[in-house]
């Protein structure tokens, strides 16, 4: 960590919030979590678990330059590539194993509030974008997840001059059944991690997102992504009701954010225990927040989804 912060003091999440329920502290250092990310001179993020070179490889499939035509992040452009598009589906869809920061429900609010954290590798060195040699951020990792789900939900429609897509005839895309499954599973992995909704994610989007996110406590799925939303917060309590936390929030996200909160919604007996604001992608959705939807061609669409 030392290598990571310098000679700069420095905030770390798992070592400053006391893990106690009983602690008074804790609730408090939760609280304040948004306040210091938002406020730190910089923002850092230590892959202790491993995954460098996965994540490397993943970023520099993207330029750092916008271009008018689209990157070929996955190989898939040419038939001769199909080895490498191979490689790259598998690595997409084991990525959020190789990389478990990309699963966890706490992380999802530090992506939202520091896009310009840098990530750091096992052993404290910056993990750097191979054509420029920049250091890698948030904000790297999200546009190349945006375009990776990009070119994935490409697939799907016709191509090649065809009108099938690769549900259809696979072969026209020089794949087999088997790449097939691949793809599914690199969607897969690309809706879980969710980040790449992060460029215009609002509170209806931010639940969505966290709905896919690992939480080892219910009250997390509350306090863990809160503080990315502005001016929405309830008490930290883990002695209350789980479910009571919800509600409490919930009401405060349709008082402070009424027209993006419209966008979930059962009714009669579509809701989950009499509690109609649940949120998942089965929740009837507003024009343009659809999560699973036909498109024109017959095809079902699953779009699951340290501070100094």
């Amino acid at each position: 960590m030392r290598n990571v912060a310098g000679n700069t003091n420095m905030w770390v999440d798992v070592l400053c919030i006391p893990q106690e329920d009983s602690d008074p502290e804790k609730a408090i250092e939760i609280g304040k979590q948004s306040h210091i990310f938002k406020s730190a001179s910089r923002a850092a993020v230590w892959l202790c678990s491993g995954g460098d070179e996965a994540f490397i490889d993943i970023c520099s499939s993207v330029p750092e330059e916008v271009h008018m035509i689209p990157p070929d992040a996955l190989a898939l452009n040419k038939p001769e590539n199909i080895a490498e598009a191979r490689r790259r589906l598998a690595l997409v869809a084991e990525f959020p194993l190789l990389v478990p920061w990309t699963t966890s429900l706490w992380t999802l609010q530090e992506a939202a509030l520091r896009p310009d954290a840098v990530f750091y590798g096992k052993l404290g060195i910056p993990l750097r974008h191979r054509e420029t040699g920049n250091p890698l951020t948030i904000r790297h990792l999200t546009r190349t997840l945006s375009q990776i789900h990009d070119i994935l939900y490409f697939l799907f429609l016709p191509g090649r001059g065809l009108p099938q897509g690769i549900l259809d005839k696979p072969e026209a895309w020089d794949m087999c059944e088997g790449d097939v499954s691949l793809v599914f599973q690199a969607l897969d992995a690309v809706n879980v991690i969710s980040l790449h909704k992060l460029a215009n994610m609002n509170a209806s989007e931010l639940l969505l997102a966290s709905n896919h996110r690992k939480s080892t406590r219910q009250h997390d799925r509350v306090y863990g992504i809160m503080g990315a939303i502005g001016g929405v917060t309830v008490p930290v309590d883990y002695k209350a009701d789980a479910d009571k936390v919800m509600d409490a929030f919930m009401v405060e996200l349709h008082n402070r954010v009424p027209a993006e909160m419209q966008a979930f919604y059962r009714s009669g007996n579509a809701s989950v225990n009499g509690r109609k604001w649940a949120v998942d992608e089965d929740a009837a959705t507003v024009p343009g927040l659809i999560r699973t939807k036909w498109d024109q061609w017959g095809v079902f669409l699953f779009q699951t989804f340290v501070y100094f």
